[in-house]
Order: structure tokens, then sequence, then C-alpha cells
């Protein structure tokens, strides 16, 4: 089975907490590509990391969108724009986790990254928060094989 990372920040950008736990998850979850929504900040920081470890992101942005040249040239794929919700829901459809990396330390509404996550949760999806102090959250769902470890996880 692909493991595929999936990806949502801040456009604010990621501290260097979360740029650090984000390059160790890449490390230890070892996927053979990411997904993100190419937005400024914390995406284009989550797609160098990626590159850094030679592994290649598809980018689903969103509508207006403005991707630098760079990232166009090194993306697996480039999808086409969505509306921003759309295209974070397909995020959360493709991929085998979810990293997310919000502005701040507790869920607000209003947020494109917390809405990410409570969809993710809802989806069942396995979701590694990572709060601007670097402090970890997972919420994963019963039954979830731990792409890293092979163990079967349990709701925390």
């Amino acid at each position: 089975m692909s493991v595929v990372l999936g990806f949502t920040g801040t456009r604010q950008g990621m501290s260097l907490p979360q740029l650090n736990e984000v390059a160790f998850s890449i490390t230890c979850y070892g996927p053979d590509w990411g997904v993100h929504g190419g937005a400024r900040g914390a995406d284009l920081q989550f797609h160098e990391k990626m590159l850094r470890q030679s592994i290649r992101c598809e980018v689903w942005p969103a509508v207006g969108s403005d991707l630098p040249g760079w990232m166009i040239d090194s993306a697996l794929g480039i999808l086409p724009a969505k509306p921003p919700l759309e295209r974070n829901h397909d995020i959360v459809a493709a991929c085998t986790l979810l990293i997310a990396c919000p502005a701040q330390d507790h869920e607000i509404l209003r947020s494109g990254t917390w809405a990410t996550i409570r969809y993710a949760r809802k989806a069942g999806k396995p979701v590694k928060v990572i709060a601007p102090d670097g402090k970890v959250t997972m919420h994963p769902i019963k039954g979830w094989r731990d792409p890293f470890t092979g163990k079967v996880r349990d709701p925390l």
C-alpha cells in the first residue's frame, strides 16, 4: 500500500518547531508522495521539505492560486484548481495521513486549516496536528494501521 502524506497549514508559514516536526514526520513515515494545496506559507514549506528528501508532491491548488514556477517544475502533478473547501476535501480523500500545521494551538472557526482537520476527523482519516510550539496531537481512528510502526491504533 502506498503512503501518501496530505498537508494543510497556515499561510503565515510554519514555526521552527513545526518545520522540524514535519521534517521528522516525513523521515519516519517514508511517504511515496505528498499532496497539498500549493498555498503560500506552510504548503510551500512542506513542498520544500518533501523535495529535500527526494519525495515529490501533487499540488491541488485553489481557484485563483498563484503557484511559483519552481513548484510547478518540481511537482509530481498539478491538478485543476477548485474552490478551497472542495480542494481540501479532495486532499483528505487522497491521503493516507493528514499532517496539519495551524497557526493556533487550539481549534478555531473560520480557518481553512482547522476546517480541513475537522473534515478529516469526520472522514475517519488519521490526523497529526502540530501546534506552533511543536506539540503533536494524533487523531487516529479505530483499526488504523500506522504506516511507520505497522501497529494497529485505537482512538486516543
